[in-house]
C-alpha cells in the first residue's frame, strides 16, 4: 500500500512539473514575442516619425525624421509625402514658386505650391531662383537655368567660397555678383557680361536691388545702382538701416547717413552709461593710479561711456562730442580729469585726459 502511494506521488510530481515547465516555456516564448513586437513597433514608429519643420506654402510643408536624419515634403491637402529622403530644403522667396532641395548629395528644385519635383536633383550646388534665373554648379563651373531647367547662361563662371562665407549668386536689380578664377568679385548682367570687373573681395546682395555693400582688404564701401561709390571703401563696417540710409562705422565712431551721403544722425552707439570718478580720498597712489581702499565717494562726471561692437569709448554728455573713440576693451575714470583705458593688444592700461590725449604715467 505504501509503495503504491509513493508511486502515485512520483507520478503526480512528474506530471505537475511537466505541466509547469511547459507553461513557463510557453509564457517565456509569449513574452519574447511581445517584446520583439514592441521593439519592432517602436522602431517602425521612430523611423516613420516625421515632425513639422517649416511651412513652404499654404498647403505644403517640410517635415524632419530624427531617426533617419532626413526630411520629407508633405502635402497637407492629401495627407501624403510628395518627396522623401531629402537632406534639406530652402524656403522660397515671397515671389518665387520654386526652391532648392538636396537629396543624395545633389541639388534640385521643387514647386512649393505642389511639393512636387520640377527639376530633379543633379547639380553639385544650386541657389534659389531670382528674377527668373537660378545659379547652379556643374563640373565645377557655374551657369544659370530657367524655371524649366533650360540653360540660359552657360557653365563658364568660377565658384568661390571666401573667408568662410558663400557668395550669393542671385540676381537683384538685373545684376548678379560673380567671381572669376582668382575668386575676385564683380557683377554680371542678364546676358552674362561683366558690368563691374572682378576686383573686389566681396560684393553683397543689395538692399532693394540698388545699393551694394562692397568689401576689399577688410574695409567696406557702398555702391549705387549705377556702380558708383556713394561711400568709398574705407569704413570698418556698413549696415543697412531701413529705407532711408545706412550705418557707417569708422575708427571707433558710428553715424547714420542717407543714400545721398548726407549725415542723418551724427552719433550712434549700441549702449551708453554714466561715468563716475572717485573722490573723498586724500591722495591718489602712484602705483598704476589705482585708488586705495578708503572711504571714497564717487561723483558723477560730465562724460558718458558708450559701447560699439564690444568696444568702449567716451563722449561728452553736454554736446555729444566724442573724446575717446570706441577702440578699447574697458574704460574707467580715475580722477576728474583722467580716464584709464584698457588696450586690446596686450590688455595693458593707459591714461587719457579729458581732451583725448595720452598721458605718461610718470
Amino acid at each position: 500500500m505504501k509503495s503504491i502511494r509513493n508511486l502515485l506521488m512520483r507520478i503526480s510530481f512528474r506530471t505537475v512539473w511537466g505541466v509547469a515547465w511547459r507553461l513557463i516555456l510557453s509564457l517565456t516564448g509569449v513574452a519574447v514575442i511581445m517584446i520583439a513586437c514592441m521593439m519592432c513597433y517602436a522602431y517602425h514608429d521612430a523611423m516613420t516619425d516625421y515632425r513639422y519643420d517649416m511651412r513652404l506654402s499654404e498647403y505644403v510643408e517640410s517635415r524632419y525624421c530624427e531617426a533617419k536624419e532626413e526630411m520629407g515634403i508633405y502635402d497637407i491637402r492629401t495627407g501624403k509625402y510628395t518627396i522623401k529622403g531629402i537632406k534639406w530644403v530652402v524656403k522660397a522667396g515671397p515671389d518665387d514658386s520654386l526652391t532648392v532641395y538636396c537629396k543624395d548629395g545633389k541639388r534640385g528644385f521643387l514647386n512649393v505650391n505642389t511639393g512636387e519635383t520640377v527639376i530633379p536633383e543633379q547639380y553639385m550646388k544650386a541657389w534659389v531662383f531670382s528674377e527668373g534665373l537660378a545659379a547652379v554648379m556643374q563640373d565645377g563651373k557655374i551657369g544659370f537655368i530657367g524655371p524649366e531647367g533650360n540653360v540660359v547662361l552657360p557653365f563658364r563662371y568660377d565658384y568661390a567660397y571666401k573667408c568662410g562665407q558663400q557668395v550669393d549668386y542671385v540676381f537683384r536689380g538685373g545684376y548678379c555678383t560673380m567671381t572669376d578664377s582668382t575668386s575676385a568679385c564683380g557683377l554680371i548682367d542678364r546676358h552674362g557680361d561683366w558690368v563691374v570687373e572682378p576686383m573686389y573681395d566681396f560684393i553683397f546682395v543689395p538692399e532693394d536691388g540698388k545699393y551694394r555693400v562692397v568689401r576689399n582688404d577688410g574695409r567696406y564701401g557702398l555702391m549705387d545702382e549705377n556702380f558708383e561709390f556713394i561711400f568709398p571703401i574705407e569704413y570698418d563696417c556698413i549696415e543697412y538701416a531701413g529705407d532711408n540710409g545706412v550705418l557707417l562705422t569708422k575708427d571707433g565712431r558710428r553715424w547714420k547717413a542717407g543714400y545721398d551721403g548726407t549725415v542723418l544722425e551724427p552719433f550712434v552707439c549700441s549702449s551708453i552709461e554714466y561715468l563716475y570718478y572717485p573722490s573723498g580720498c586724500e591722495n591718489y597712489p602712484e602705483d598704476d593710479y589705482i585708488i586705495e581702499e578708503c572711504d571714497a565717494t564717487y561723483s558723477l562726471s560730465g562724460f558718458l561711456k558708450y559701447g560699439l561692437d564690444g568696444k568702449y569709448g567716451v563722449v561728452r554728455s553736454d554736446n555729444g562730442k566724442v573724446v575717446i573713440p570706441a577702440l578699447y576693451e574697458e574704460i574707467d575714470m580715475v580722477s576728474p580729469t583722467l580716464f584709464e583705458v584698457q588696450k586690446h593688444e596686450d590688455e595693458g592700461w593707459i591714461l587719457v585726459d579729458t581732451d583725448g590725449n595720452f598721458v605718461d604715467k610718470e
